[in-house]
């Protein structure tokens, strides 16, 4: 799952909307996929209120598993 953490530091993630430039800043209670952060960012997403989205992250594993788990949510076949 990446780097190690470091004794001391919290994982964050932050959601970013280009258009209204509002940010979504959360703890993370565990690197990877957890029912609490996949409603975390849902519901953050869902609060912006578009029909379409386009998901971007620097790749790490952890976060590309739980963005992979959240398109599950939002569609049948997510990578269509």
């Amino acid at each position: 799952m990446g780097k190690q953490q470091e004794e001391g530091t919290v994982p964050m993630l932050a959601i970013k909307d280009a258009p209204s430039k509002v940010v979504f800043d959360m703890v993370v209670t565990a690197k990877g996929v957890n029912e609490y952060m996949v409603k975390r960012v849902m519901q953050s997403l869902d609060l912006l209120g578009h029909k379409r989205l386009i998901l971007k992250s620097d790749q790490e594993p952890a976060l590309v598993a739980l963005l992979d788990d959240c398109l599950l949510y939002t569609s049948p076949s997510p990578r269509d």
